[in-house]
């Protein structure tokens, strides 16, 4: 299907089956023969925004504007094949609990020539989530997450028998990543999740027993200058275990509280 230029709402309340607002999948594809601006705002129960899988493609060449309410998702991708590409900007804003802004699963791949932004604002709700074998490559991100339990970016597995390796990789410079709640992690790398920041990315973490980096069980984190900073107290700015790695190069760490 061609998608040149759009507003689209949807309301799910009451319904238990998934009624996404796009749904691409099985090999369909949605594109973009013109620039032109796509605006998603869900709202209610059991509706994601943009719901890709199954090889399933979406290409678009303007920005994307994705709102969430209630208990409504932003944008999931699923299965081998699948793939979205922006070559403008993506913002995806969630004011629900428990709501992943972007999630990229088992081995879908997903490609930004843009900026990223994301700003999540309830409990438990995740910014850029990347698992079970999928990759993601991005120009730019700026993500900030408000609630308690709500990471940056994590990279994982969510069968942790599998240990499949995923990957993140921001290549443009000026990146940022802030977390404001309890018990968060601005970057969080766990069993073969690798984030790479190419140039001077930004990583923020303000909330009590909050990580402003957290890599464990072979993950890995590499930044290239920029700066780690955390504003609590109580907080660590880097935290590495279980065979994992993080590595600063020309990079500044500031700590209200342990830095590593």
């Amino acid at each position: 299907g061609y998608l040149d230029g759009i507003n689209a709402t949807t309301w799910s309340e009451g319904s238990n089956v998934s009624i996404p607002a796009f749904y691409i999948h099985d090999g369909g594809t949605l594109t973009q023969s013109v620039a032109a601006p796509v605006t998603i705002t869900t709202h209610g129960s059991f509706t994601e925004a943009m719901l890709i899988s199954k090889g399933g493609g979406v290409n678009l060449l303007g920005p994307l504007i994705v709102n969430t309410y209630g208990e409504s998702k932003g944008i999931i991708m699923e299965g081998a094949g699948t793939s979205f590409l922006s070559t403008n900007d993506v913002t995806v804003n969630t004011y629900n609990n428990s709501t992943p802004a972007f999630t990229v699963n088992n081995n879908a791949t997903a490609t930004f020539a843009g900026t990223l932004n994301i700003n999540s604002m309830n409990n438990g709700s995740d910014g850029l989530v990347i698992q079970d074998g999928a990759m993601g490559t991005i120009n730019k991100v700026n993500i900030t997450t408000a609630g308690d339990f709500s990471e940056g970016i994590i990279l994982n597995n969510i069968n942790p028998s599998l240990h499949k390796r995923n990957d993140v990789l921001i290549t443009g410079s000026g990146s940022a990543v802030t977390t404001h709640g309890k018990h968060t992690n601005a970057l969080y790398a766990e069993d073969n999740g690798f984030i790479l920041f190419s140039n001077d990315a930004v990583i923020t973490t303000t909330g009590e027993d909050s990580r402003a980096i957290y890599s464990t069980r072979n993950g890995g984190v590499l930044m290239n200058g920029g700066s780690v900073n955390t504003e609590y107290a109580g907080s660590t700015a880097i935290e590495s275990n279980q065979n994992s790695y993080v590595t600063l190069v020309d990079t500044d760490v500031h700590s209200a509280g342990a830095a590593i």
